[in-house]
This record gives C-alpha cells, sequence and structure tokens, in this order.
C-alpha cells in the first residue's frame, strides 16, 4: 500500500472517531425529540434518524474493514522489510567471503578445498542468519 493511499485511510479512520460523538449526540437528540412531539408528527424525524443510524453503522464497519486491511498491509511490510534485511546481511556476508578468498587454483586438490571451504563459509553464514530448520523464503533463497 502506498504511502498516500495509507495517509488517506488514517485521516479517514480519525474523522469517523471525531464523528462518533456528533452522530450519537444527534440521536439522542433525535429520540429525546421524537418523545416530546405528537405521534402524527414523527414520521420525517423517524426516517431521518434512521437512514442516520443505517448510515452510520455502514460507515462505522467500512472503517473498521479499512483499518484491519490497514494493519494487516502495515504487517506485511514490516515482515517483508525484515526479511529483506536478513537477505542484505547474508548477502554482504557472501559477498565479503568472496571478496576475501584467495585466487582460484589451477590445481585440482587445491580447487577442491577451496570450494569446499566456500560451501562450509556458506552454510556457516546461513546457519548464523537463523535459517536453521526453517522455510521462510529469505532463508531459503540464502542456500
Amino acid at each position: 500500500m502506498n504511502s498516500v493511499v495509507c495517509d488517506v485511510v488514517q485521516e479517514l479512520l480519525k474523522a469517523v472517531d471525531v464523528c462518533e460523538p456528533k452522530v450519537h449526540f444527534l440521536q439522542v437528540n433525535g429520540e429525546s425529540l421524537l418523545a416530546k412531539m405528537p405521534a402524527e408528527s414523527t414520521t420525517g424525524l423517524r426516517q431521518s434518524l434512521d437512514t442516520l443510524k443505517i448510515r452510520w453503522d455502514n460507515i462505522q464497519d467500512s472503517a473498521a474493514g479499512r483499518r484491519s486491511q490497514l494493519d494487516e498491509a502495515l504487517r506485511t511490510a514490516d515482515s517483508f522489510q525484515d526479511r529483506l534485511n536478513r537477505a542484505m546481511t547474508w548477502l554482504n556476508s557472501i559477498e565479503q567471503t568472496v571478496n576475501s578468498l584467495s585466487p582460484v587454483s589451477r590445481i585440482l586438490s587445491t580447487l577442491a578445498e577451496q570450494r569446499h571451504q566456500l560451501q562450509v563459509s556458506i552454510l556457516n553464514d546461513h546457519f548464523s542468519l537463523g535459517c536453521s530448520g526453517t522455510t521462510d523464503a529469505s532463508c531459503a533463497a540464502a542456500v
């Protein structure tokens, strides 16, 4: 969810929260007026109060849905950022390991040893990130 949409949704949610006491005040005062009016002249006010209640309930339901969507989007973004940070840490570590390696040998036995050392280093970095026994996508990509 982009930042502008997130800000707009948060502002709308705040506006709904600010309006709640005003709507409640209108409902209470409307009911009070209905009690004081003659029964034959209450139809219009009753319909207006019923419409207000229905629309307000719809707005609150919609706001609650948006709030939960926003919360979920923020949780997802935080989780993604955490995985991204772990992957970047792993990549930096692997890059440092590769840069610190001695030049590739042309002797087969030395080449096999260098390959083994690189594999061990990569696995050690992988497990040091806390990826052992996990199905986390950021850890799986690191292998």
